[in-house]
């Protein structure tokens, strides 16, 4: 579209020129483009003249072409903007929605470690196990012969978390 842009410019200069240089009764014209083998030859005023009149409606038809793909131009880039922002919104929905899903599995962990330590403190009364410490909150801590077993516990505790995000789709 350039290119033919291009030579409409050209051709539509040199048919100023020639119409300004006040017409002899026929004029030599014989413009050489690249691309352009056609000897255009003598014409006369009203050959020139019609000459002229095609290359404007080239001209037109290039303008009117040219303004079309600059809409079409537009018209994608604002499309291409709208899916981005809709994109932008579908992944900011999807990590708000996993942000409150780690904090639903934290709560649970949570949960489960307060359970976990009940029924350690409850196994150690129920064992009459009185010197186990008190942590905070009036929990008892195991002794330190019991940790094996609450790593072993904490263990199991963390495959089942990971087994309850795989089956809720955080995973």
């Amino acid at each position: 579209a350039q290119r033919a842009r291009g030579r409409a410019k050209a051709a539509l200069a040199e048919a100023f020129e020639t119409l300004g240089a006040g017409l002899p009764q026929r004029v030599a014209w014989s413009p050489r483009r690249a691309g352009d083998d056609q000897d255009l030859g003598l014409q006369s005023p009203p050959e020139l003249i019609q000459n002229l009149h095609r290359l404007r409606g080239e001209r037109l038809r290039l303008v009117a072409e040219l303004e079309a793909l600059h809409r079409n131009a537009a018209q994608k880039e604002e499309e291409t903007r709208r899916g981005m922002s809709q994109e932008l919104e579908r992944e900011r929905a999807k990590t708000e929605d996993l942000q409150r899903r780690l904090g639903t599995a934290r709560h649970w962990v949570a949960g489960l470690r307060e359970r976990h330590w009940f029924l350690v403190n409850a196994e150690a009364d129920r064992d009459g196990n009185a010197a186990a410490p008190v942590v905070g909150g009036g929990a008892r801590r195991p002794p330190q012969e019991g940790l094996p077993r609450l790593q072993e516990a904490l263990g199991s505790l963390a495959k089942v978390s990971e087994e309850l995000l795989e089956v809720r789709g955080v995973g």
